[in-house]
């Protein structure tokens, strides 16, 4: 897994350079999809859809917000380089974290 999250940034930088950076996003969603919730069945032993969770807002959330990522993150790569967006990714958590503490006076304790 730890290999390909990290050939994802310099693979994206090799496939934006002949790719359009829209087009490359809805391919990987359209590809990650079956194959994870393939997985996801497998890993159950049962369908995971069936449980009573509100998928009418989890899925056009999951969509927009992973959706919006992955597009900017294509976007910054082919308007940056790779070396900067993966120190940018790799930061992210704790961006998230101090914001996270900001925002609601929220202490983060690692378990």
């Amino acid at each position: 897994a730890a290999f390909i999250w990290g050939s994802m940034v310099p693979l994206t930088g090799l496939a934006v350079t002949t790719l359009d950076p829209y087009y490359l996003s809805a391919i990987r969603y359209s590809m990650a999809v079956p194959a994870l919730g393939i997985i996801a069945w497998i890993a159950a032993g049962r369908f995971p859809l069936r449980r009573h969770l509100p998928w009418g807002r989890i899925v056009p959330l999951g969509a927009i917000g992973m959706g919006l990522f992955v597009l900017c993150f294509t976007l910054g790569v082919k308007y940056s380089d790779p070396i900067t967006v993966a120190a940018m990714f790799s930061g992210a958590p704790i961006v998230s974290a101090v914001i996270l503490r900001l925002i609601n006076d929220f202490i983060f304790v690692p378990v």
